[in-house]
């Protein structure tokens, strides 16, 4: 008798808990019509014959029983596509010091594509860029390039046009082919206002005329520090897709300007910097600068620069993403003066160059941002001109950029 109801106990005990989960145990042996209902008479002949106080089954734990918790349901991951990346909100919140960074503003900074555009967002970056000048042949041209040739310092070269304040590179150059080596450091403060400042170094190579014996001869090429620069940006306009950014830079005339390296004066460059995401695919970029010698030569002048830009996300992943480009730079002399030995000194105002520049930037290593962008970039470009005017017949670009 004992064995038999405690056995049936047992076997009914899993489907009373499966059933109610809390019930009692003397509740549960109810459950099992197989089960012969035990009275209190002889429950207490039981205990009296076997047990001072009743015994607990072996099946039956004495703690009290739970029915166990429902698996939560699996969290709905939206696919890295480009429509979920430009759809989803930007974080909230301010940034610390230094912090332009992989937040929303850093993600944005680093989709913009340009390669000769500035970028429109304040953020923390390094970048280190160079630069393949071919045959620009008129350096001195505004005094944009470099200073107001060197030729002019000379009697026998310069004829009626004597200069001696003329801070060019000596020798009758007809064009000249450079490299520049351009290390920037840019550093947020917030989302809307960083500071930066480039350092760059150029090497010019000169092709210049022979000239009578006695009188200044071409360098032949030269290298060393350029112009410096400095400045800031203040962004008006802050947005996940759209920026409207005031940027100052301010040239420094570090560079030999007697070899070519630099212009020899001050000059300010404010510009109007302009970012829109059109699509979740199509980026926008546009700029427009003045550029204003200060304390240059006769030849010096303003100088409008405009331009605008295409960059399409072709592939975007956790380890790469692919940008195509196509950006338009056009710059228009106000005023100012050019020398070349075949055409001689001729007014620079209104001189139009436009340019044409497809390039490509890559994101590469795998993203920590929270729309997916890479922190390091590199972009590759050439400038390619459409106009009779012109700086150079081709240029060059690659570039290496790091977002912090």
């Amino acid at each position: 008798m004992k064995t038999s109801v405690w056995k049936k106990v047992c076997l009914a005990l899993p489907l009373a808990i499966a059933a109610t989960g809390t019930d009692s145990w003397a509740q549960s042996i109810s459950l099992d019509p197989n089960v012969t209902a035990i009275s209190s008479t002889q429950d207490e002949t039981l205990f009296d014959t076997q047990l001072v106080s009743p015994p607990q089954p072996p099946c039956v734990s004495t703690g009290p029983l739970t029915a166990p918790s429902p698996l939560p349901p699996q969290a709905q991951v939206q696919p890295a596509t480009p429509d979920n990346l430009f759809n989803q909100s930007a974080p909230v919140g301010a940034l610390s010091s230094g912090q332009g960074a992989l937040t929303a503003q850093s993600s944005v900074a680093a989709l913009m594509p340009g390669g000769y555009l500035d970028p429109a967002a304040p953020v923390t970056m390094f970048r280190l860029r160079y630069d393949d000048g071919i045959n620009n042949r008129f350096p001195d041209r505004g005094e944009y390039f470099y200073a107001k040739c060197g030729c002019f310092r000379d009697p026998a070269l310069a004829g009626n046009q004597l200069d001696p304040n003329a801070r060019g590179p000596q020798g009758a150059n007809l064009s000249v082919n450079y490299q520049d080596v351009r290390p920037y450091f840019e550093y947020a403060f917030n989302p809307k206002f960083s500071v930066f400042t480039e350092l760059p170094v150029r090497f010019v190579s000169f092709n210049s005329i022979t000239t009578p014996p006695g009188t200044q001869q071409g360098l032949g090429s030269e290298g060393g520090l350029s112009d410096m620069n400095v400045g800031f940006k203040y962004a008006f306009i802050a947005e996940q897709n759209r920026y409207l950014t005031f940027q100052m830079r301010t040239y420094i005339p570090t560079g030999d300007s007697y070899l070519g390296l630099g212009t020899g004066h001050v000059s300010v460059e404010p510009s109007l910097l302009y970012y829109q995401r059109l699509t979740d695919r199509l980026l926008l970029q546009g700029q427009f600068t003045e550029f204003s010698p200060i304390g240059g030569s006769g030849f010096a002048s303003n100088v409008l620069q405009y331009g605008g830009g295409l960059g399409y996300i072709l592939h975007q992943g956790q380890n790469t993403t692919v940008i195509p480009t196509l950006e338009m730079v056009g710059w228009t002399f106000i005023g100012g003066q050019e020398f070349n030995p075949v055409s001689g000194t001729r007014s620079a105002t209104g001189d139009t160059i436009v340019n044409v520049k497809p390039g490509v930037r890559i994101g590469l290593g795998r993203s920590p941002g929270p729309m997916m962008m890479q922190q390091q970039s590199i972009y590759a470009g050439f400038g390619i001109p459409v106009t009779g005017d012109q700086f150079y017949s081709n240029l060059f670009r690659v570039e290496y950029r790091y977002i912090f």
